[in-house]
C-alpha cells in the first residue's frame, strides 16, 4: 500500500507539473481558441451584475453582446462562482482555476497509470505515462474551464480502479457510473457516448480475464449502460428546469435543446466514416480553420499515428490470437482494445455535426479511450509476441 501511494504521488507530481506548466504557456491558447470564454464571461457578468444568465454560461451574439448559452446546465460555472474567494481579481482567479483543473486531471490519469502498474507491470505503466505526457490534447486541454476534462475521463478510470472491488456490489458500481455521467453531463454533453462506453472497456477486460461467459458480460454491460443513460436523463431534466425558470417557457428551452441536438447529429447530411478520415488524414481543421501552425499539424499527426497504430496492432493480434494470446491476460486485453475503438468512434457516429463544427478541439475523442488503450497495450503486445505470455493469478 505504501509503495502504491508513493508511486501515485510521483505520477501525480509529474503530471501536475507538466500539465500546469502548459496552462501558463501561450501555446495553450492556440489549442483552446477561446473555449473557456463562456465560463469566464459568466463569472465576469455575475460579478458586475451587468447581465443575468440565469445560471447558464454566457456566449456572444452576432453583435458581440452577451447571451445565455442554453446548450448545457453550466455546473462548472456554478462551482467556480461558489469557490471564488472575495477580493481576488477575476484574471488571477481564472489562472488558479486552470492550475486546479490541471491538477485534478493529473490525479485522474495518475490513478489510471497506478492500476496499469499493478495489473500489467511497471514497464507498461512507464510506457503509458510517457504516452500521456507526449499527447497534446491531454496536456493542453487539461486545465480547460468549459470541459473540466477530468470529468470526461473519470468514469473510465473509476471503472479500471474499482470494478474488481465492486463487482460483488454491482448495483453500487452501476449507481457510481450513473452519478459520474450525471456530473459530466451537467457541465456539457460532449463525448457522452465515448465516456459511457469507455466504462465498459475495463469491465470487458476483467471479466474475460476471469473466464466469464460473454452472455453474462453482455447483461452487466446493459445495466451499466442503463445507469449511465439514467444519469444523462437526470442532468437533462435539471438543464430543462433551469431553462424553464430563465425563459419562462418549457417550449422554448425544449425547442433549443432538440434543435441543437438535431443540428449536431442527424440534422446535417454527413457521412461519419468520411469525418473520421478527415480527422486522421486531413486533418479536418486545416479545411475548417485558419492559423494552422506546424506544431498543431504535428500534434494531429501524432494523435492520428497512435490511433492507426492501434488498428494495425489489433489486426496483427487477431491473426496471431490462437498462437500468442488465447487464454492469456493479453487475450482479454485484445478484446478490450477492440471495444475501445468502438467507444472512441461512437461520438463521430452519433454527433457527426458536432465533430465537423469543432474540428480542432474534438480530436481528443481518439483518447476516449482508444489511444490510452494503445499506450497500455503496446508493451503487453510486445511481451506476447516475444513469447513471454502470462496469466495473472
Amino acid at each position: 500500500m505504501t509503495k502504491q501511494l508513493s508511486l501515485f504521488i510521483i505520477l501525480f507530481a509529474v503530471f501536475a507539473l507538466w500539465f500546469s506548466f502548459f496552462q501558463t504557456n501561450a501555446l495553450v491558447q492556440k489549442f483552446h481558441r477561446g473555449a473557456s470564454d463562456p465560463v469566464i464571461d459568466a463569472l465576469r457578468y455575475q460579478a458586475d451584475g451587468s447581465f443575468e444568465s440565469g445560471g447558464f454560461l454566457v456566449a456572444k451574439d452576432e453583435q458581440g453582446l452577451p447571451k445565455a448559452y442554453l446548450s448545457q446546465y453550466g455546473l462548472q460555472f456554478k462551482i467556480f462562482a461558489l469557490l471564488w474567494p472575495p477580493n481576488v481579481p477575476l484574471e488571477q482567479y481564472v489562472r488558479g482555476l486552470y492550475i486546479l483543473l490541471a491538477f485534478l486531471f493529473a490525479a485522474t490519469l495518475a490513478g489510471f497509470v497506478l492500476v496499469v502498474a499493478k495489473e500489467f507491470g511497471r514497464f507498461s505503466a512507464l510506457f503509458l505515462a510517457a504516452g500521456i505526457l507526449s499527447s497534446p490534447w491531454l496536456v493542453l486541454y487539461s486545465g480547460g474551464l468549459a470541459w473540466m476534462i477530468f470529468a470526461s475521463f473519470l468514469p473510465f478510470v473509476f471503472s479500471w480502479m474499482l470494478y474488481p472491488y465492486l463487482k460483488s456490489k454491482f448495483p453500487f458500481f452501476c449507481f457510481a457510473i450513473g452519478f459520474l455521467i450525471f456530473f459530466k453531463a451537467l457541465s456539457g454533453y460532449e463525448f457522452l457516448s465515448n465516456i459511457l462506453l469507455s466504462t465498459l472497456v475495463p469491465v470487458l477486460y476483467y471479466e474475460l480475464r476471469n473466464g466469464t461467459r460473454l452472455s453474462a458480460i453482455a447483461r452487466k454491460s446493459v445495466w451499466i449502460y442503463i445507469a449511465g443513460f439514467a444519469g444523462f436523463l437526470l442532468a437533462l431534466n435539471l438543464h430543462m428546469a433551469q431553462g424553464i425558470a430563465y425563459l419562462g417557457s418549457k417550449r422554448e428551452i425544449l425547442e433549443h435543446i432538440v434543435g441543437k441536438g438535431l443540428q449536431r447529429s442527424f440534422g446535417e447530411p454527413l457521412f461519419a466514416p468520411r469525418i473520421v478520415l478527415d480527422y486522421l488524414l486531413g486533418p479536418a481543421y486545416l479545411k475548417a480553420e485558419t492559423g494552422a501552425t506546424l506544431l498543431i499539424t504535428l500534434a494531429y499527426l501524432w494523435t492520428a499515428g497512435i490511433f492507426l497504430l492501434g488498428i494495425l496492432l489489433l489486426l496483427f493480434s487477431a491473426k496471431k490470437y490462437r498462437e500468442k494470446f488465447s487464454g492469456t491476460q493479453g487475450g482479454a486485453l485484445v478484446f478490450a482494445l477492440a471495444f475501445s475503438y468502438i467507444a472512441a468512434l461512437s461520438w463521430t457516429i452519433v454527433m457527426p455535426g458536432d465533430m465537423v463544427n469543432h474540428p480542432q478541439s474534438h480530436a481528443i475523442i481518439f483518447y476516449l479511450p482508444a489511444n490510452l488503450m494503445v499506450f497500455l497495450f503496446l508493451p503487453v503486445f510486445w511481451r506476447h509476441i516475444r513469447g513471454t505470455r502470462s496469466i495473472r493469478k
